[in-house]
């Protein structure tokens, strides 16, 4: 249950590989020139597949919606929690801890953390069913989320002492973190050492990020050696960080020098890894090592998801791949969800018909970024220097 509370840990402290790519140097009259390379680096931990439908839309042979987790979504704005919770139990349904857990992954998922701190307030109020640790971790974390670090302590010290062991120590440290209280954090990370309680790889990958601007980065060693003495094997997003953090100041050879020992260590790259290899390659034109990586990533690919064909989409236009560009497109189009900025690459790019894409954006995902118009002004500049 620890192992699964961390995975959902990782996904709430850092997000998908890319919110989205940076593309404002993005030349699309030849496309090599590619100005900056701006993935954030907590975006380089994890993978966030397409989003479905099915999951939340699932209903039962009568037309009732068959998920707790369905229900809640679709109260109004305003409505407690608890009328959907009543509605359930009327309806003659018990809740179990799966009914919980499924509903919280699916507010996370959908970024309701209001939503998600009203479910778990009401669980450990009404308890349905005896609360475990991981019911208290997820009212901490979603505490902390809304309300701050200060509340969240407050609500640690009322925790049962019975519960207040590894995984809600781990939560209450990156709850910290995320708030960029770092001393305070450290002070947690010292208690747990004292208590014996293990420290989360996450824990050290957010103060890594913490620590990954320039007039901070002298830290990070310092931060890979105490990892080393709290026996906390580096995990593959650990790396990906790192050598984020290389690419981001244009240092191939640092780059490769993490690479290198994250492979040395046998740690298994994973697609965000050659992702960041490929686009730091191609950003310094070096388009034969990064037609390799591309090749590992189509290798690694771990089913349909919008970051990393965003990003496919980017680097063939680098390598002039026209038949490979069009073809992921294609596959972006078949995704339940297709994100507005999915479409700006392609503006940029030039390689499909400019204002046919333009129109499709604005009549599917709407004219809303800044970034939309600009990419278009981008190529109507490129005409007129013709």
């Amino acid at each position: 249950m620890r192992v699964i509370a961390f995975v959902l840990q990782e996904q709430r402290a850092f997000g998908a590989i890319c919110r989205t790519l940076s593309i404002s140097g993005f030349c699309p009259k030849n496309l090599r020139p590619f100005g900056s390379l701006s993935i954030p680096i907590s975006s380089c931990v994890t993978v966030v597949p397409a989003e479905t439908s099915e999951e939340s839309g699932k209903e039962s042979k009568d037309g009732e919606p068959k998920s707790i987790s369905w229900r809640i979504e679709k109260l109004p704005r305003g409505e407690s929690v608890a009328s959907a919770f009543q509605n359930w139990m009327g309806d003659g349904l018990p809740i179990h801890r799966g009914d919980i857990f499924h509903t919280i992954n699916r507010l996370r998922k959908l970024k309701s953390t209001k939503r998600a701190l009203e479910v778990m307030e009401w669980v450990i109020r009404e308890r349905p069913y005896r609360p475990k640790e991981l019911d208290y971790s997820y009212l901490l974390e979603f505490t902390m989320k809304l309300h701050g670090a200060a509340q969240g302590e407050t609500l640690f010290s009322r925790i049962p002492s019975e519960f207040q062991n590894e995984l809600l120590y781990n939560n209450l440290v990156l709850g910290c973190l995320e708030k960029g209280l770092i001393r305070l954090s450290l002070a947690y990370m010292k208690k747990m050492r004292e208590l014996g309680h293990p420290i989360s790889y996450l824990a050290f990958n957010r103060l890594i990020i913490l620590h990954s601007s320039p007039s901070r980065r002298k830290a990070i060693p310092k931060i890979l050696t105490q990892m080393k003495a709290d026996k906390v094997v580096p995990h593959v997003s650990t790396y990906n960080i790192l050598m984020k953090i290389e690419a981001n100041e244009h240092n191939i050879e640092g780059l490769v020098k993490v690479f290198g020992d994250m492979k040395r260590l046998m740690v298994e790259p994973n697609e965000i890894s050659y992702c960041i290899l490929a686009m730091a390659h191609a950003v310094a034109r070096l388009y034969t090592v990064c037609e390799a990586y591309v090749e590992a990533i189509e290798k690694f690919m771990t089913g349909h998801n919008w970051s990393t064909l965003d990003i496919l989409v980017i680097l063939y236009g680098y390598l002039r791949k026209q038949k490979e560009l069009i073809r992921t497109w294609s596959m972006i189009q078949e995704l339940p969800y297709v994100r507005g900025k999915s479409f700006v690459p392609l503006v940029r790019l030039e390689i499909l018909a400019e204002q046919e894409l333009w129109l499709e954006m604005a009549s599917k995902k709407g004219l809303k970024s800044t970034e939309q118009f600009n990419s278009m002004i981008g190529v109507l500049q490129e005409w007129s220097n013709y």
